[in-house]
């Protein structure tokens, strides 16, 4: 009978916690629930009588609300990883971006590049790996390639001078 009561006690922290961490989890299950209590009670026949259809949604809705705040804790665990991924490739694509505004034929040759490779790597192996993979490695590749190139390409740029530089007396 303690295991009873401990289940109950369980269940109605589950109940509580979705309640507290996931409102909207909660009001969605409860709405859905009298909805469909209502719709039920209008399609009812002569079985089952009224109190058993109050003691079945309210256990239709005793079981519903902590799978959905289940669902929703796994949602939101998704939805922070793929905020943390989201952020690391904007990240990526900024330094890319800065790189190009600096050395904007370095990208544009080495995206050319890339491009080639990933064609040629497929047309030429098509059965060793999906496309999509190619894709990514090739990506990979050409942020590595950007990365370590970049801070080398700065080393032996130079400027030209400008008309400005020009008309200072020296």
């Amino acid at each position: 009978m303690n295991t009873i009561y401990e289940l109950l006690r369980d269940w109605k922290d589950a109940i509580a916690k979705v309640y507290s961490e996931y409102p909207l989890a909660g009001a969605i299950v409860t709405v859905a629930g009298a909805i469909g209590f209502v719709l039920f009670e209008r399609g009812r026949k002569k079985w089952p009588p009224p109190p058993f259809d109050c003691i079945i949604a309210l256990v239709v809705w005793l079981v519903a609300v902590p799978i959905l705040g289940f669902i929703f804790g796994a949602l939101a665990k998704v939805f922070g990883f793929l905020s943390g991924a989201a952020s690391f490739i904007w990240n990526v694509l900024s330094f890319i971006y800065a790189v190009y505004q600096t050395h904007p034929l370095f990208i544009l040759i080495l995206i050319v590049l890339t491009a080639a490779a990933c064609a040629i790597w497929h047309w030429r192996w098509r059965r060793n790996m999906y496309l999509w993979a190619k894709m990514a490695i090739c990506a990979v590749v050409f942020v590595v390639v950007v990365g370590i190139a970049s801070p080398i390409i700065n080393l032996f740029s130079r400027q030209l001078p400008t008309a400005s530089d020009a008309k200072q007396p020296h």
